[in-house]
């Protein structure tokens, strides 16, 4: 395709049926020749005769008439006025100017008109021009022209509609033949790229692609179909970033013919995606300070439990602040992994577990010699199941340590606590958690009931599986007990 010249797509126009044919001419027995002819060769035609152009006129304000087949001559004017619109008259009877000619086209078939009637009709718009033999042969060369009429006006109809959907869209369009040769834009690519329709047709379409993209942005690919993300520059040198889609237009036999590119420019979304990503950031630094300072306030909390455990003699007193300061040792250890996590609502809980455990058991560290069994998934829990669960944990791990052995001869020997955590699927399909915290000591009394438990920490972590929805079982025998806790766990989790 040569430079400069505009790209015109090929278009498949189907044939409607049946066609609707006005045939205007003053000799009623043209028209019966015209009927007679479609009729024999059963022609899809639906016909709709007139004599005048004022039939004319009417009829094609009442049929949705495709095509007009008329004499050149009629009784009240000649077909000029149906090709060039009848002029428009004031009040006083002065002619003025014409109206809109007629919307389908038109075919002359006359025995009237000569060379200059055929100029004048096809300078004026008429499709085909066909002259009435003596022998009446004329209708056979009917078919043909409406069908080629017909077809080319739709064709032009369809043409216009797309030329108008493209230039009326927002976003920049812009065709390339095989030579990478610009010769369509529309109005919006004007406006985007500054420069005028003229200064870009015939031109490479390397006028538009910036030779050096901004700091850690890509080239122009050469993916086809699929929006992607690069940068181009205006007539005025400025680079910004646009969403760029291209279709190949192949012909009848495969070939590319040209490329058909949609840009839109993207510079107000990069500014809000970056201002964005900046307050996210802000909010990210922010959330990690705020969970430092909560570990840091817990751990003062825990610090002056510790302090005030040391003026006191009550064993019973100091046994409820260290259970106290454990409580808050597992929630200031939750803060401390969101500080140092690079996820602001999950934990990877198979290191918290492990840190829990080891606090817990350096709380009871004059017990004796107590073995302590971690088995926990790796696997990451969302805040809202990690705090509770971690009190949970610590509530039974405290318990084991505290009621499961003897300490008789003033230490625990051969004792061992074990905690398994992990992650599965119950019989309904959900996900849910798994967690299994036992001992090989005394177990649990005979006939204990978690609902009527009288103990504190019993009665929390009673409390606490009810509020993650979970279900508790309390087993075991003289060779230890074992709690079991299935906590459900959301999709998002």
């Amino acid at each position: 395709m040569p430079e400069g010249v505009p790209f015109r797509p090929f278009l498949r126009v189907p044939m409607k049926h049946p066609l609707h044919i006005l045939h205007l001419d003053s000799d009623p027995a043209s028209r019966d020749a015209l009927r007679h002819f479609a009729d024999v060769n059963l022609l899809p035609y639906q016909l709709h005769p007139a004599g005048s152009l004022a039939d004319a006129r009417r009829l094609l304000r009442e049929c949705d008439v495709d095509v007009v087949v008329s004499e050149h001559l009629l009784a009240d004017g000649h077909v000029f006025e149906l090709l060039e619109g009848p002029r428009s008259e004031d009040g006083g009877g002065s002619i003025h100017e014409r109206c809109a000619p007629v919307a389908v086209p038109v075919i002359l078939a006359t025995a009237t008109g000569n060379e200059i009637t055929a100029v004048r009709a096809m300078r004026d718009g008429a499709f085909d021009y066909i002259i009435k033999d003596v022998h009446g042969r004329w209708p056979t060369l009917i078919p043909q022209a409406v069908e080629g009429a017909v077809r080319q006006h739709q064709a032009q109809r369809q043409y216009r509609l797309l030329t108008h959907a493209l230039m009326s869209i927002t976003d920049a369009v812009f065709i390339t033949n095989t030579a990478q040769h610009i010769v369509f834009v529309n109005k919006a690519f004007c406006q985007i790229y500054g420069y005028k329709e003229d200064e870009v047709l015939g031109r490479s379409i390397a006028l538009l692609r910036a030779e050096v993209a901004p700091t850690g942005t890509g080239g122009e690919g050469e993916s086809r179909g699929a929006a992607r993300e690069i940068y181009h520059r205006r007539k005025d040198g400025r680079i910004f970033p646009v969403s760029l889609t291209r279709s190949v237009i192949h012909d009848d036999k495969g070939l590319n013919m040209a490329i058909v590119g949609v840009a839109r420019d993207i510079s107000a979304w990069k500014e809000a995606e970056a201002r964005l990503t900046n307050s996210l950031k802000e909010k990210e630094v922010l959330l990690k300070e705020i969970h430092h300072r909560v570990k840091n306030n817990l751990q003062v909390v825990s610090s002056l439990l510790n302090l005030q455990s040391g003026y006191l003699k009550d064993e019973q007193t100091i046994d409820a602040l260290r259970d106290s300061q454990n409580r808050v040792k597992s929630m200031a250890l939750i803060h401390e992994r969101l500080y140092q996590s690079e996820s602001l609502n999950k934990i990877d809980f198979g290191g918290y577990v492990q840190s829990l455990v080891n606090h817990v058991k350096s709380s009871f560290r004059g017990m004796g010699e107590i073995d302590v069994d971690v088995d926990v998934s790796d696997m990451f829990v969302d805040v809202d199941v990690a705090i509770p669960c971690g009190l949970i944990i610590n509530e039974l791990a405290s318990n084991s340590f505290k009621h499961a052995f003897s300490d008789t001869g003033g230490g625990t020997f051969g004792g061992r606590v074990h905690i398994r955590l992990s992650q599965q699927t119950n019989k309904a399909g959900q996900a849910e958690l798994l967690l299994e915290v036992g001992d090989n000591g005394r177990g649990y009394p005979p006939g204990l009931d978690i609902d009527r438990v009288a103990s504190l920490g019993l009665q929390l972590v009673n409390s606490l599986v009810q509020q993650l929805k979970g279900t508790i079982q309390l087993g075991g025998n003289d060779s230890g007990a074992n709690s079991r806790v299935c906590i459900p766990l959301e999709p998002s989790a």
